[in-house]
């Protein structure tokens, strides 16, 4: 899976642990105990994650509810907001498909 610099900086760095995407064709392929090799699009440096759990959510918004926001990548005081999916996904896309969380544990 392709990430931006700074998700994929911060998965490394062990300060984000859930990544969030849409839960479309290609997302319901992955399993619990799935190893995922993340891509930084701008480095192409890649790090090798487990899946420890899935969670499947109607939408992004019980997604953001379920978990608290340093998990999701958030910075302690930084504005949470659900919206800031639609930058990725689309509104039809995310009624269509649901959110998942991939809660993930990097591996050596």
């Amino acid at each position: 899976m392709r990430l931006h610099d700074l998700p994929f900086a911060q998965i490394k760095a062990g300060k984000k642990w859930v990544e969030i995407r849409l839960f479309d064709e290609k997302r319901q392929k992955i399993k619990e105990g799935d190893s995922l090799i993340f891509v930084n699009i701008q480095s192409g440096e890649q790090l090798r994650c487990s899946v420890q759990k899935l969670a499947q959510f109607p939408d992004f918004t019980a997604l953001y509810e379920a978990y608290e926001p340093k998990a999701l990548g958030y910075e302690e005081g930084e504005k949470v907001d659900p919206a800031d999916m639609l930058e990725y996904y689309t509104i039809e896309d995310v009624k269509a498909y649901g959110a998942l969380a991939i809660e993930l544990l990097l591996q050596d």
